[in-house]
């Protein structure tokens, strides 16, 4: 009869990043320099500013925050399974949260 041995817990460096965070980090990403097209080509103003320039904002910031929130959850020592759902809630939360 042969055993297996589980595989070991991944260190610190080991684990991964959080699927969700990088997923919209990377559509924020994506959408920024479609954003900086529209407020190059569009010269609709909305109260004397660009109309593209707060979806632009809004995008940069995601994606700074995705990253950043991303690399600290996957540096968590302890709690793991918590800091990773606390990173899906964070990602499933209303698309209107940053308002």
């Amino acid at each position: 009869m042969t055993t297996t041995e589980a595989p070991p817990a991944p260190t610190i460096t080991e684990s991964r990043w959080h699927r969700g965070l990088v997923g919209i980090a990377v559509a924020s990403a994506i959408a920024v320099p479609v954003l900086i097209a529209l407020a190059l080509f569009d010269d609709r103003m909305l109260l004397g500013a660009n109309l593209w320039f707060k979806p632009l904002k809004f995008a940069i910031s995601t994606v700074f925050y995705a990253i950043t929130l991303a690399w600290l959850l996957k540096n968590a020592t302890s709690l793991r399974r918590v800091a990773g759902w606390a990173g899906w809630i964070i990602v499933a939360g209303p698309p209107d949260r940053a308002h």
